[in-house]
């Protein structure tokens, strides 16, 4: 009897089947934790591309905004006052000038190029016209869009919303995020790479008179009348240079 039951523990009957359910176990094991490491990686690889998109559409965005400044630092405002008068001369003396009513032109002026403040194209005119106007209304904050074509996607996932703040003294403050998310809907406040563009401003403003004779009519032999024009001439120049670049936030939407 004690012989048998030696035998029976020393038996390998049986081994092989123990064996490969321990094999069976290790490699479910392992399947799964290379399934969940793959699985966490997809899912960081996807947000990573998310706010890749969002950097690059909102860096390209600046970059563009900070080439224009560059390219056009100066813009004035001219206001222009022409006023047309009548002065009658007895015996050589002349009496009190007779003023028609005052006419007022105001245009932008970049280099040669004048446009009415109703056809102004970029944000430093407007900037100019807005501190020219110089009230609160005029100086509220005001949103601006930059959209591109061709993504690829069903919507536009370059588009980047930009909020523009101007103040008294001119210096303006670009707040750029990226508009949709990756699904293709408005962007919330953690779905968004944020950029802030700070421009500071030198401002001056000047002024300047002229008259000029037009006609001489003779009234008799003692009198005559001039008629002429005077223009009064107030320059409002702005001139912007970048000073400052800061990341806001690199918002990642994780329920995505």
């Amino acid at each position: 009897m004690k012989n048998r039951i030696k035998n029976k523990l020393r038996s390998r009957r049986g081994a092989s089947i123990t064996f490969a359910l321990l094999l069976f176990v290790v490699c479910a094991v392992l399947c799964s934790v290379v399934l969940a490491a793959a699985t966490s990686a997809s899912g960081r690889l996807s947000r990573i591309a998310e706010v890749d998109q969002r950097y690059y559409a909102v860096t390209s965005a600046a970059e563009l905004l900070i080439d224009e400044f560059q390219k056009n630092p100066s813009v004035s405002v001219v206001e222009e006052v022409k006023t047309d008068f009548t002065t009658t001369y007895t015996n050589g003396t002349a009496g009190e000038p007779v003023e028609g009513t005052p006419v007022t032109t105001v245009y932008t002026q970049i280099g040669s190029v004048k446009r009415d403040l109703d056809t102004i194209k970029s944000i430093q005119e407007d900037a100019a016209k807005r501190v020219y106007e110089d009230d609160s209304t005029s100086l509220e904050d005001r949103k601006l869009s930059i959209t591109s074509s061709g993504s690829g996607l069903s919507y536009d996932a370059l588009a980047v919303t930009i909020t523009e703040k101007i103040n008294s003294d001119g210096s303006i403050t670009l707040t750029l995020y990226n508009t949709y998310n990756s699904k293709g809907n408005d962007s919330s406040e953690g779905e968004r790479y944020t950029m802030e563009l700070s421009f500071g401003a030198n401002k001056s403003v000047t002024t300047s008179n002229r008259s000029v004779n037009i006609s001489t009519t003779p009234i008799n032999a003692t009198s005559y009348q001039v008629k002429g024009k005077t223009t009064k001439t107030t320059t409002t120049s702005l001139k912007w240079k970048l000073t400052g670049i800061k990341t806001v936030s690199q918002g990642v939407h994780n329920g995505e």
